[in-house]
């Protein structure tokens, strides 16, 4: 038999074969999944990474609309969570900053004034210079306070300063707390309550403590008007589950009639520099640290501050502490 020609016949492509096979194997379903597969991952990583870096240049206004329920999904919403953050801290950095300038800018403007007042003879006589002086000293030393508070709180937050553990006498702290109010009281024609029975030992440090609950005292009286009445009570709170001692505590509360808080703004009183009557001025005005530093040591004690208010009722805050274990 004659062997058939190699040569292809006229107008026939000898490679459309193989391109036909390789097409088919191609353009199989199963062989396209992992090419998927890879671009649905690969564009929104592309995306990511396109927000991070205008994040880099200080653009956080980056939001991604990646709903995947996979991994990049979760990476996605962990990216908005984390822009999130970061701009609510920056934006808390800018108020801080403004804030610190603004209680810096008052006390500075008055001793300014009236250190010009005595140069150039405005303040011509003796009262009137006794007057200027007295100011500049006072909003110097509001300054003092300032800074020394804000040097407070940022040690206390970068945990610079370790809260001891050791047995508190509370009754007795907090009748000191009282005693160094009372004056001031009498003088506001406020009644200042102690009310503490016997008390066993907390754990704490004695006097961080002290600080917290000095502050609470000094507002309470600040924010009560005349014939009003500031308390301090405390009292043993056990808990128990199904006949189980589980943990006992003591709750302190320094109720006081006062203005109060509007409810809109009870969850910012611990908020730095927050206000509640920004009306005040002078000595009678704080910084509006006293609270935040007051949370912080409570926090550092494991242990947490609340408070409750009714506008134009008064004001109630609360703290619990653990009670020192005994031995066996």
């Amino acid at each position: 038999m004659d062997r058939k020609t190699s040569q292809s016949r006229p107008g026939r492509n000898p490679q459309r074969p193989w391109n036909i096979l390789r097409l088919r194997y191609f353009d199989h379903p199963q062989r396209r999944q992992p090419t998927l597969f890879a671009r649905s991952i690969a564009k929104p990583l592309q995306r990511i990474t396109a927000a991070t870096e205008e994040i880099t240049r200080g653009n956080y206004d980056q939001t991604l609309d990646i709903t995947s329920p996979d991994e990049v999904g979760r990476l996605a919403a962990s990216f908005n969570a984390m822009v999130h953050e970061v701009k609510a801290s920056r934006q808390a950095q800018r108020d801080f900053v403004a804030n610190v300038s603004h209680e810096l800018k008052t006390p500075l403007t008055s001793i300014q004034g009236f250190s010009q007042a005595i140069l150039d003879g405005t303040a011509d006589d003796e009262v009137s210079r006794h007057r200027a002086v007295e100011i500049i000293d006072s909003e110097a030393n509001r300054m003092s306070r300032l800074v020394d508070e804000l040097l407070d709180l940022a040690r206390i937050e970068s945990g610079q300063i370790q809260m001891l553990r050791e047995p508190v006498d509370l009754a007795q702290m907090l009748e000191v707390c009282v005693e160094k109010f009372a004056l001031r009281a009498r003088e506001g024609n406020v009644e200042l309550v102690l009310d503490v029975p016997a008390l066993p030992l907390v754990t704490g440090d004695k006097d961080r403590l002290d600080q917290v609950f000095t502050n609470l005292l000094a507002n309470a009286l600040k924010y009560t008007s005349p014939a009003g009445k500031v308390m301090v009570k405390a009292q043993e709170v056990k808990k128990i589950r199904k006949k189980v001692d589980l943990a006992s505590t003591v709750e302190i509360s320094v109720t006081d009639t006062g203005i109060g808080i509007p409810p809109e703004e009870l969850s910012h009183v611990f908020e730095r520099f927050y206000q509640v009557d920004k009306s005040r001025t002078g000595q009678d005005r704080g910084a509006g640290l006293g609270l935040t530093i007051a949370r912080q040591i409570v926090e550092a004690h494991e242990v947490s501050i609340s408070v409750e208010s009714v506008r134009d009722m008064g004001t109630k805050f609360m703290v619990s502490l653990p009670i020192v274990k005994r031995s066996y």
